[in-house]
This record gives structure tokens, sequence and C-alpha cells, in this order.
């Protein structure tokens, strides 16, 4: 076992450090066997290793050759802290559109290799999982939706692979993908008046990200002369988005004055259960703008008028990948990697 091993490791080795490229033959499996001390079975086995782990291709007579896209050049890992549900969805939007948008990639040196559900116990079999990639070379690269919940055990396992994640202090990732919901906010705020809205509600995830973002929503309403007053500003939990209809309640509460004409929503796993709120009261809200931040290709809410501003997360992970593909790990500065904003309008 010892010998099966140190051999696919050799050989692992030397096609990730290039001494055998993409296409080259390897040696024969009697060199291999007289180079080794080893017998047949052992090289055998030893190659069947690395067939499966997509590092080299056998072709009977015409040997063995390296993979054309090997996976410490093409194949990426994308994490997620959710697990699919046995409908194999995911319960919220973000992870839901990129494993959409990785299953829909079609360039066999672009595979994507999905961890989901990951978190801090590295004792679990989906963390042994990503840890025996790194360790083996299987991935160039990884973006990370929330590294908070892995980054006590997973950053010493990196070995030099290049990772995407959100910027922390003292961890050394390479680039951060920036969803910038200050814009989400500013253009929100400049469609409903463009709509001639003149009265807002507000509902964002019950976080601190919100809270950052609350002087930008007060102060581009009251430059525009729009009304939003404390009482139609709320926060519910994605753990629990049945609140955004009490929110949405409250917000229409008669002896708060003349009802809001638009509702903007910073959340999308809060939007269903939000026009569930307005449906519910009736002819009050029946022309409400509904403006929310969207994970395109998410199908749009049923309510009209409906306008989506947001990220495509087909075009967001492809970003990532071309950057992961061409980076070399751990630069000096962080890169910023911005994706362009998509907006829907929907009458």
């Amino acid at each position: 076992m010892r010998k099966q091993t140190d051999i696919a490791s050799n050989l692992r080795r030397a096609i990730c450090q290039g001494r055998y490229q993409p296409g080259a033959r390897l040696p024969t499996v009697r060199a291999l066997t007289a180079s080794t001390g080893a017998g047949l079975p052992t090289v055998h086995r030893a190659l069947r290793v690395l067939v499966e782990q997509g590092f080299i291709v056998t072709g009977g007579r015409h040997g063995t050759h390296v993979a054309e896209h090997p996976p410490q050049r093409c194949r990426f890992g994308l994490v997620l802290p959710e697990a699919p549900g046995p409908d194999g969805r995911y319960r919220h939007r973000v992870p839901q559109a990129l494993a959409e948008a990785a299953a829909a990639i079609g360039r066999p040196d672009r595979h994507i290799a999905i961890h989901h559900g990951l978190n801090q116990h590295p004792e679990l079999p989906g963390h042994r999982q990503l840890a025996d990639e790194l360790a083996a070379g299987m991935l160039a690269g990884l973006l990370v939706v929330d590294l908070d919940r892995i980054d006590t055990w997973l950053m010493p396992a990196l070995s030099g692979v290049p990772i995407i994640a959100a910027p922390k202090t003292g961890r050394p990732i390479d680039g951060w993908l920036n969803l910038d919901q200050h814009r989400i906010v500013c253009q929100a705020i400049d469609e409903a008046t463009a709509a001639g809205r003149r009265r807002l509600a507000f509902i964002g995830e019950a976080n601190e990200i919100t809270l950052h973002y609350l002087s930008t929503l007060r102060h581009g309403a009251a430059k525009r002369g729009l009304a939003l007053p404390p009482c139609r500003i709320h926060a519910a939990s994605i753990a629990c988005p049945a609140w955004a209809a009490h929110a949405v309640e409250a917000s229409w509460d008669p002896t708060s004055g003349e009802p809001p004409d638009a509702l903007i929503i910073l959340d999308d796993n809060l939007v269903d259960a939000a026009v569930a709120g307005l449906r519910a009261l009736g002819p009050r809200a029946a022309d409400t703008l509904l403006i929310h931040l969207a994970n395109f290709p998410a199908p749009p809410a049923a309510w009209r008028p409906l306008i989506r501003i947001g990220w495509d997360q087909s075009a967001v992970l492809a970003t990532a990948l071309e950057f992961l593909a061409t980076r070399r790990p751990h630069p000096a500065e962080l890169v910023e990697i911005s994706a362009p904003v998509q907006t829907e309008r929907l009458s």
C-alpha cells in the first residue's frame, strides 16, 4: 500500500509541477515497475487512483497520458455553507443560483466541484473530502461563499491554491467578489423616483450588512424628497422569512398615515413572504411598486409592477473562474473583482 501511494504521489507531483504536460505520455507500466521496484498490480492500482482523480487517461496499447484538462489546471471548488434539501434544491437564493450556474458550464477546462454544507468541524466527511482534494492538488482554485464558517481549518489546508472569498484581516486570500449592495440601494431609490413613487417602505435581512446600508437608504430618500419614516423600515431573518409578511403589515398600518406606494427589499429570500403580505392587504397595496435585490437567473416573483436589481450569478461565477485560472496564489495585494449590475423591469 505504501508503494502504491508513493507511486501515485510522485507521478501526481510531476504532473502538477509541469514535468509531464497535458497530453504527454507517461512511462510504461513495466518502466514504472523497474524504476520503483513495485509489482505490476501495485503500479496498476496507483495509476487507477490517478485516473479516478482526473490526472491521467489510459489508452490500452497507446499507453497512459496526462489528461488534456488535468484538475490542477481546470477543476475548481465552489464551497457553499448550505446543503441542498431532499429535492436537490437549496433553501436560499445565492447557493441555488451558483449551483445552477456551475451545472450549466459546458467547458472541459472549467469543471466545478461543489462542496456544500461546510462549517467549522473538519472531522465531518464532506470537510475531509475537500481537505483531501486540496492535498492531492485536485483543485485549481476555490470560490468560498462564507469563509467565516470554515477558515480555521481551511486556510492551513490550501497549500498554495488561490482562493476568492470575503476579505478578512490576516487571511491570505487572493481576490474578493464585490457584489456591492450600496449600488442596489441607490438604484432602487432612483427607480422609485423615476416611477413617480413618493412613499417608501423597506425590508432587509436582520444582520449587520443591512444596518450598514440604512444611512445610504435614509440619505438617498431624503435627498429625493421621498417619505421613509422609521416605522416603515423593518428587518426579517431569512431563517424565518415569513416575518417579512408581518413587516409588510406593519408598514401598511393605517394609523401611520398614507400607505407606501413602493416597497424595497434588500434580500430576495424575503420576497415571496413579502408578496404574500402584500396580497393579504388587498386593494390597499394593489398598486405598490416592488423593488428588490435579485440573484439572476432566478424567476421573478408573481407581483407587478416589479423591478429586480442584482447580479447574474452565471456571470459572477465565470468572472471568478477566469480570475482563479490565471492567478498566482496569495499576491501581495488583494484584488477586487467587480460584477455588473443587471436590472429587469416588469409591469
